[in-house]
C-alpha cells in the first residue's frame, strides 16, 4: 500500500513524443522539478547516497518492486522504479510512436534522468530490465554512479520477428492466467510461499492496458537488445545479484558477467530464484545500500 500511494505518471518527451512515465515512488522521492512540498522535501540521508533507479523485466511493471522500495525508502534512501514506454504502465499519450525498441527505451530513461533526477544515480535492471541498464550505462556513463545486475538477461541477443497474425496469438496465451502462473511458479525458490494468487494477479495487471498488446507488437518488431559482444565495455561500477536457485536462467550467467565486467562484484542471493527483489527483500536491499555506500566514499 505504501508503494501504490507514491505511484505517479510524469511526462517525459522521447524523440518529440509525449510518454507517461510511470514511476513508483515514496515520501522521500525528490524529484527536482516538482514544486518541494512537506510530503516529498526529504531526500538521501545526508545528501550522501545517490538516487537509485530500479528497471523491472520483460512484460512486467513498476509492481516488480512492491516489496523493495518501501525497504529502502525505510533506509532513508531515494529509490524509484520505473516504466518505460511499452513496459508496464507507462503511456504514449498520442499513440504516435512507431517503434518501440532499444532505442526509445534508452531515451526515455535519458530524458527521465535529465529532467527529474539530475545527477548520477545507481541503475539497477533485472532480468530484461538488466539489459536496459547496460544499454544505458554503455550509452550514457555520465549518468550512471554504479550498476546492479539482478538475475540480468543480456546474454540471448534480439527477439523474434513473427507475422502479425501469430504474435496476436502468442500474446494471447502470454496474458493468459495458465501460462502466468507456469512463470510465477518459475520464478521463484519458496514456491508455496511466494507463487500465490495475489502475485499472479499482480503479475497480470499492466496487460489490461488498452495498448499493452500493440506496444508488445512494436517491441517485437523492434528487434530487441543485442548487447553480448559490448558486455565488456562497461566502464561504471557493477554489482551482479544472483538467485542461487534461478531456474529461469540458471547460474552461468552471473558467473559470464563477473567475468566479463572488470569491475563486477558478484553476490549470490541464498535460497532465492530468479526475483532476489521480491523473494528475499530484506537481504537484497541491504546489499543494495552498502553497494551505494560504497560508490560514495570519498
Amino acid at each position: 500500500q505504501s508503494m501504490l500511494k507514491g505511484l505517479r505518471r510524469l511526462p517525459v518527451s522521447v524523440f518529440g513524443n509525449e510518454i507517461m512515465t510511470t514511476v513508483a515512488a515514496g515520501p522521500r522521492l525528490d524529484l527536482r522539478e516538482i514544486t518541494t512540498t512537506a510530503e516529498t522535501s526529504h531526500t538521501n540521508e545526508d545528501a550522501l547516497l545517490s538516487p537509485m533507479v530500479f528497471l523491472h523485466g520483460f512484460d512486467s511493471s513498476v509492481l516488480e518492486f512492491r516489496r523493495l522500495i518501501p525497504k529502502l525508502h525505510d533506509m532513508g534512501l531515494n529509490a524509484m522504479a520505473i516504466d518505460l514506454i511499452g513496459w508496464g504502465f507507462a503511456e504514449d499519450n498520442a499513440s504516435s510512436m512507431a517503434e518501440i525498441g532499444p532505442d526509445q527505451k534508452r531515451e526515455n530513461l535519458y530524458q527521465f534522468w535529465k529532467k527529474y533526477i539530475k545527477e548520477p544515480m545507481v541503475l539497477s535492471g533485472a532480468s530484461l530490465g538488466g539489459a536496459v541498464a547496460i544499454d544505458f550505462a554503455l550509452e550514457h556513463p555520465e549518468a550512471v554512479k554504479g550498476l546492479v545486475l539482478i538475475d540480468a538477461q543480456a546474454y540471448i541477443d534480439g527477439v523474434q520477428k513473427p507475422p502479425d497474425f501469430i504474435m496476436d496469438l502468442g500474446l494471447d496465451v502470454l496474458r493468459s492466467e495458465p501460462l502466468r502462473q507456469i512463470a510465477n511458479v518459475a520464478s521463484y525458490c519458496n514456491k508455496d510461499k511466494f507463487a500465490t494468487k495475489d502475485a499472479l494477479k499482480i503479475g497480470r495487471l499492466h496487460t489490461f492496458m488498452p495498448n499493452w498488446k500493440d506496444y508488445n507488437k512494436k517491441w517485437m518488431q523492434g528487434g530487441g537488445y543485442a548487447l553480448s559482444s559490448r558486455i565488456s565495455q562497461l566502464s561504471v561500477p557493477t554489482m551482479v545479484m544472483w538467485g542461487d536457485n534461478d531456474n529461469i536462467l540458471g547460474t552461468d550467467p552471473a558467473n559470464k558477467f563477473a567475468s566479463d565486467i572488470a569491475s563486477a562484484e558478484l553476490v549470490w542471493v541464498p535460497s532465492c530464484g530468479h526475483v532476489p527483489h521480491l523473494e528475499q527483500a530484506d537481504f537484497t536491499s541491504e546489499k543494495l545500500r552498502k553497494f551505494n555506500e560504497k560508490l560514495n566514499e570519498a
